[in-house]
């Protein structure tokens, strides 16, 4: 037998060969492929399949017009037919679904996104194509169609599209916007969708307004302007909004002119009452006045902080280069500027006035008895039942639903007028003939010498008692 010896350096050749081949075979082996282009390969003969009218097995009825397409297409893009296939429905195994109350063209509009995805969206289908996502779960195709109506949001569109996010629980696209209402309300109060607001809607958008608008004008025209486009039915809630008004914040301007003036709230008790306190505020000028304020916001219903309060000081008769004269004006503080209003029925010098009741009552002068009254609303001077005695350089104030007149120059006679039986009533002269102030229920005597008494005036009792010297004056 003959034998052969082969080389260690050969045999160590051939393992090296041999290793490089297995380890070639194995990377091929576990090469993955990936075709970056498939989806769109994929989509264009799906599409291609639904031009050509190939391999349908699924119908959609709309409205009588039936849209063919295929099973697992829909399945894909929709959890909601997915769902109706997988279970054992009707619609299955008739191979048509019937859909109501839908849109045709949001439907197609769809069906061309399942084969495309793509979706194209315009003012005029975006809502019907939200709609239609919505209830077949096109998830992807919502937040689209939310998208944009949040950037084409306009004073035409946007208390519809607030009411239709609310309608599809679209939160967020409600919340932008209703805050789109709020910064440009100025210029939507004449608006019709806002005038065919319900009630409820409207009294919680003005609720709203309030905390970002810092004048009461425009709630005012809001609420007014929403009642009378439906006056009938929506009378009843007059005094409901006027009540939420801030009314003494509304600027004395448009409160002369445009709320007394209002025939609506002349004519509802209740509305007439929260006008006559808007006005009696503004018209007071001492602090015990001024704690009525929030009484009054408080029945108002709000938490204002009591900006863009107005003061004014009447100046009723008195006279004029050395003569008497009727005329009556108003000082504004605020603008320290003046302006006339309407003039008494008598010239009047050494006379008084007061506020009473959202009226303003001027009272006797230089050897006159006679009275008269202003009201705001019908801007008129009235006369009322005059007093008993001719006055001058007199005291008055108001006490417990009365007007009193305190002594004057030459006469130490007291009276007390009530308004409800519009009568004049006697009570107990003071000791002396004096000029006098009145705070409440104090009556504080200052004599043409250098004393200076106090007397206290009991009403109930009709009586004056307690009768003190001041330190004389310097």
């Amino acid at each position: 037998m003959l034998t052969a010896s082969i080389p260690t350096n050969f045999l160590y050749l051939l393992n090296s060969m041999a290793a490089k081949i297995v380890n070639q075979a194995e990377r091929v082996s576990e090469k993955k492929c990936r075709n970056s282009d498939y989806g769109n390969t994929f989509l264009n003969s799906l599409s291609k399949m639904r031009v050509n009218q190939k391999f349908f097995d699924f119908s959609l009825d709309v409205d009588g017009e039936l849209i063919h397409v295929h099973k697992i297409a829909l399945a894909i893009a929709s959890d909601y037919f997915a769902a109706m296939f997988e279970a054992d429905m009707k619609e299955r195994n008739e191979g048509t679904a019937r859909l109501q109350d839908v849109d045709t063209v949001a439907v197609k509009a769809l069906v061309d996104y399942v084969y495309s995805g793509i979706i194209t969206l315009t003012e005029a289908n975006v809502e019907a194509v939200l709609s239609a996502s919505d209830l077949f779960q096109f998830v992807w195709v919502k937040e689209e169609c939310i998208q944009f109506l949040e950037s084409s949001l306009s004073r035409n569109n946007c208390f519809r599209v607030r009411k239709f996010a609310d309608m599809h629980s679209c939160k967020g696209l409600k919340e932008v916007s209703h805050k789109y209402i709020l910064d440009h309300f100025h210029d939507l109060i004449a608006e019709e969708d806002l005038l065919l607001l319900s009630f409820e809607e409207i009294k919680e958008l003005i609720k709203d307004v309030q905390h970002i608008v810092k004048l009461e004008d425009i709630t005012y025209k809001t609420a007014i302007n929403w009642v009378k486009h439906d006056l009938e039915r929506r009378r009843v809630y007059l005094a409901e909004f006027i009540s939420q008004i801030r009314l003494p914040l509304v600027s004395t301007e448009f409160l002369t002119d445009h709320i007394v003036t209002e025939s609506l709230l002349r004519d509802d008790q209740k509305c007439n009452k929260f006008v006559m306190e808007a006005l009696t505020y503004q018209l007071k000028e001492s602090k015990h006045q001024l704690t009525k304020v929030t009484q009054l916001h408080e029945k108002c219903q709000t938490e204002s902080k009591h900006q863009n309060e107005s003061f004014y000081i009447f100046l009723i008769g008195g006279f004029e280069e050395l003569m008497p004269a009727g005329r009556c004006k108003i000082y504004d503080i605020s603008k320290r500027t003046t302006f006339c209003f309407s003039d008494m029925n008598e010239i009047r010098s050494d006379n008084s006035a007061v506020s009473f009741n959202g009226l303003i009552y001027s009272m006797g002068g230089f050897d006159l008895k006679t009275a008269e009254c202003y009201d705001p609303v019908t801007k008129r001077w009235s006369y009322i039942a005059p007093m008993n005695n001719s006055r001058r350089s007199f005291g008055i104030c108001t006490y417990n639903d009365l007007i009193y007149v305190v002594s004057g120059k030459d006469t130490s006679t007291v009276e007390s007028y009530d308004s409800t039986v519009n009568k004049w009533n006697l009570c107990q002269n003071i000791p002396e003939h004096v000029s006098v102030n009145t705070l409440g229920v104090t009556v504080i005597i200052e004599k043409r010498t250098t004393n200076t008494f106090t007397f206290k005036y009991n009403d109930n009792e009709a009586r004056i008692f307690e009768e003190n010297k001041i330190a004389s004056y310097p």
